[in-house]
């Protein structure tokens, strides 16, 4: 089979707020519209709701619901923070619960969560399944490490929501309330990803030997000299993260085989088995297996690739490779790669 690597056209770079609305078994999350800036004063503009943001003052006057409905699209754009409003359906109708929202801070990266609801609907869960949705989009689609939360240390529900959602806590700290006009104290929560997805399973018969698990992946370089990374969709382990294309074999597989199906399924392309080049091999250790993945290099393929799987793809320059976030076995890889393109 004669194979050609086609010109290569820039991948976008995705925006994350295309996965908008996020939706639950009950609710829709969506950004806010000028219409909700009513819906959005009555329900927080209520002591009991705004004693516990820091942020917020008290009494909350209607036209800040306006301002920051406005700022929200600003900072959307700017990709410095999400906010959503939390909506269920009432008798048919759409009604506003509460807001859910992500601030960016990256320094280091870490995204900041924050969420309040509308005490009509306190004590049926909403807080918690608007929390774990948007903790789990902001890890898969975000440029963040991890999750940080801050709670006033007299709010026990929402210390409550977040170690439901795999939050830990990790300290305290002194805010600023506007409401209260002075300094309260705050319990810090944070989260990683394996707090928010779960981690690799770690259980073993004791003294057993961790399995070996065989895994072939493919760096393609296009005629740019980039390197197509994918990055793991929302709702597989270690969604977020950045890796080569590839995947597990299968019984009696041998890599370049495996490679070949797993580019066709994940990708669309079709590569043959002579323009798979043997560069380099990652050995780690995970705590219930060691995975060995053998990396090959590809420069000619038939087809453009395309995500399959729900993934993002991006062309990457060598020497930009690093500042991809990637799991831990991908990283001794990327110097080696680097200097070798």
């Amino acid at each position: 089979m004669a194979v050609t690597q086609p010109a290569q056209r820039q991948i976008p770079d995705a925006d994350p707020a295309d996965a908008f609305p996020l939706t639950t078994e009950r609710l829709v999350l969506r950004p806010p519209v000028a219409a909700d800036a009513a819906s959005i004063h009555r329900l927080v503009n209520d002591w009991e709701v705004v004693r516990s943001l820091s942020s917020l003052p008290y009494p909350y006057p209607r036209t800040l619901a306006d301002d920051w409905i406005t700022s929200t699209e600003a900072q959307r754009l700017e990709r410095t923070a999400y906010h959503l409003v939390i909506t269920g359906v009432e008798d048919g109708q759409e009604m506003l619960i509460g807001c859910v929202g992500v601030r960016l801070d990256m320094t280091p990266r870490t995204g900041n969560l924050g969420y309040w609801v509308g005490r009509r609907f306190w004590g049926h869960g909403v807080a918690t399944e608007a929390a774990r949705r948007v903790a789990s989009w902001a890890l898969s689609h975000l440029p963040i490490d991890g999750l940080r939360a801050e709670v006033d240390a007299e709010n026990p529900a929402s210390a409550a929501v977040l170690r439901r959602i795999g939050f830990r806590e990790t300290g305290t700290a002194m805010q600023e309330s506007r409401a209260a006009g002075g300094q309260r104290p705050v319990t810090v929560f944070q989260a990683s990803r394996d707090d928010i997805f779960g981690g690799v399973e770690t259980v073993l018969p004791a003294g057993a030997a961790k399995p070996l698990l065989l895994v072939a992946a493919c760096a393609l370089i296009d005629s740019d000299t980039r390197v197509l990374l994918a990055r793991r969709p929302e709702g597989k382990k270690m969604a977020g993260l950045w890796e080569f294309p590839g995947g597990k074999l299968h019984p009696g597989e041998t890599p370049e085989a495996a490679l070949i199906r797993e580019l066709r399924e994940e990708l669309g392309i079709d590569v043959a088995s002579n323009c798979l080049a043997p560069f380099a091999f990652a050995s780690h250790a995970y705590d219930s297996f060691h995975l060995l993945m053998p990396l090959f290099l590809c420069r000619r393929w038939r087809g453009t690739p395309t995500p399959r799987e729900a993934q993002t793809l991006a062309w990457v320059r060598p020497d930009k490779l690093a500042t991809y976030p990637m799991p831990d076995a991908d990283l001794p890889l990327i110097p080696l790669l680097r200097d070798f393109l």
